[in-house]
């Protein structure tokens, strides 16, 4: 006999937005981050970190159970002073919790500056 394999959860950072689409500094920037399940099987709860820039102690925030398909949007207000270019890093599944059916698509970056 052969049984068929079970679908896994596979989540992914779908989406990293941000507005204004070109800030200057002094601007409140809000970044909207989307967790996705791209896999075949319900994904339980698990851990977003999003960190901008340098961040030594990013926010970490949870994502509830999402179903095969199905996004989780995280939005996040911040001021930053300093013009220069930045880097944005969102990792899905930050605590490794959720099993997967491919453990290395978690992070996305994207990249933007800060202009004076």
């Amino acid at each position: 006999t052969v049984t068929p394999a079970q679908g896994q959860a596979d989540l992914v950072i779908w989406i990293i937005n941000f507005s204004p689409g070109s800030p200057k500094v002094g601007d409140e920037i809000t970044f909207s981050v989307f967790v996705k399940n791209q896999g075949s099987a319900q994904a339980g709860a698990s851990r977003l970190r999003f960190k901008v820039g340098g961040e030594s102690s990013p926010p970490v925030v949870f994502v509830p159970s999402l179903a095969p398909g199905q996004e989780h949007r995280y939005d996040r207000k911040i001021t930053l002073n300093v013009a220069q270019g930045y880097l944005t890093t969102a990792t899905a599944d930050a605590f490794a919790q959720v099993v997967e059916s491919d453990e290395s698509n978690n992070i996305r970056t994207r990249s933007f500056t800060v202009a004076q």
